[in-house]
C-alpha cells in the first residue's frame, strides 16, 4: 500500500499549505525535539504540486539547496467519519 501522508516538520510550510487550502490530518510531537510539532497532511495530486512550488520558492530564495522539512514515511491515519 502506498503512503498517503506527508509529515511536515516546518511550521512555515504547514501554514503555506494549510493557507493554499490543504487541511491537516493532524498533529503530532516532532520525534527529535517534542517541544515542536510536526502536521500531518493527506497526499494528492495538489498537496504535491503545492508543496513543491513551496520548496522550490524557498530554494530560490536561499540561493541554495533548501532543507525541505518533510519525512516520506508518515503513519496511516484512521479515516474521518
Amino acid at each position: 500500500m502506498a503512503n498517503t501522508n506527508k509529515i511536515i516538520y516546518t511550521r512555515r510550510i504547514a501554514m503555506k499549505l494549510i493557507e493554499m487550502g490543504h487541511i491537516a490530518a493532524g498533529t503530532m510531537p516532532n520525534p527529535s525535539k517534542p517541544e515542536f510539532l510536526c502536521w500531518i497532511f493527506p497526499v494528492t495530486p495538489k498537496f504535491e504540486r503545492d508543496l513543491q512550488s513551496i520548496l522550490d520558492e524557498r530554494k530560490a530564495i536561499r540561493g541554495v539547496r533548501a532543507t525541505t522539512g518533510v519525512l516520506d514515511e508518515a503513519p496511516q491515519l484512521p479515516a474521518h467519519n
